[in-house]
């Protein structure tokens, strides 16, 4: 099932979200901020009449390489509730001198998550990414990619035209939207227009702001394992077995739960395949951050998984990083 979705902000016509709807577009991406000082005048009332009639709607950033990352996130604190997923835009802009990098945006990833944001979405078109060095985002939001057919016309009929090799993954990140034409007609003009591979159930759940993890049962204790993790004498290091999907008879999916007492925690999370770090991203949580006092978050492994290592620094003395690994049986 193929589900669109259009993208939008102040330069281009405004388009009622319920004609977007009537139109069969299933969800909108909205500008909202930029750098440290710019927001989208249409952002405001996109949000108000997403929600007037049920359109889920994530808002994007779009990130500056030259700005302190903590006035970017004070600018998208004052304009985004956090109950509104996060897109985060990484492209270049020759005339601002503006060529933000994954580090970057990692760094807002992480500075967001901490004060209660989920973000949802990575955009970094291929060709920015290429020029880039071909970096990893194993540890960001899933892709938003961008590659474009030619003509204009309906989403619908547009997409046909797009091949499978543009959901292909992008440095380890999976596609989870293709942007796939800046000539979609909608209402009478155009607009930039994205494609989903999925249900309606699972475009809200890439749209949530809070994703609800299954009510599951803790696993038994687990024996530690060797894990290719780098050493650092400051942070604390456990590895444990794992496994799910087709490497596990009797699990189907399988979750790590962290959650941080008595102060806040840093983190990172890698997946084991094979004896090797396994690329992968959680929509719960980036598997690099910091995680606030009584802050709980998830990650969901992928499939085949055996093991997962966990590295982390409690900031504060007598803080606790405490983990458990929910699993749904098969």
């Amino acid at each position: 099932m193929t589900l669109f979705v259009v993208d939008v902000n102040s330069y281009v016509a405004y388009l009622p979200p319920a004609q977007a709807q009537r139109e069969g577009y299933a969800g909108m991406i909205a500008k909202a901020t930029e750098g440290s000082g710019y927001v989208d005048p249409t952002f405001a009332r996109y949000l108000a009449d997403c929600r007037a009639v049920g359109m889920p709607l994530i808002a994007y950033h779009f990130l500056h390489h030259d700005v302190p990352i903590a006035d970017q996130v004070a600018l998208i604190r004052r304009v985004v509730p956090t109950s509104v997923a996060l897109g985060v835009d990484i492209e270049a802009e020759p005339s601002l001198g503006n060529y933000p990098t994954v580090d970057d945006a990692r760094a807002l990833v992480i500075a967001l998550t901490g004060i209660g944001y989920r973000v949802a979405l990575t955009y970094l078109p291929p060709w920015y990414w290429q020029q880039l060095g071909t970096p990893s985002l194993a540890s960001m939001p899933p892709e938003w990619s961008s590659r474009y057919v030619s003509g204009s016309g309906y989403a619908s009929n547009l997409y046909n035209a797009a091949p499978p090799s543009w959901w292909n993954q992008v440095g380890g990140d999976p596609v989870a939207l293709l942007q796939f034409t800046d000539q979609a007609v909608i209402n009478g003009h155009t607009y930039d227009a994205s494609a989903f591979g999925g249900s309606l159930a699972d475009l809200n759940a890439l749209f949530d702001p809070a994703p609800s993890v299954p009510n599951l049962q803790e696993a038994d204790a687990m024996s530690v394992i060797p894990a290719p993790l780098d050493y650092r004498a400051d942070f604390d290091n456990v590895a444990l077995p794992f496994e799910t999907g087709s490497s596990s008879s009797v699990v189907k999916q399988g979750w790590l739960s962290l959650l941080a007492t008595f102060g806040d925690s840093d983190y990172e999370v890698i997946c084991l395949k094979g004896g090797q770090v396994v690329p992968f991203a959680s929509q719960s949580a980036p598997t690099v951050g910091v995680l606030k006092e009584n802050t709980r978050v998830f990650f969901e492994f992928p499939d085949g998984a055996e093991g997962l290592a966990i590295r982390y620094r409690n900031q504060t003395a007598g803080a606790r990083l405490g983990y458990a690994f929910p699993q749904i049986p098969k």
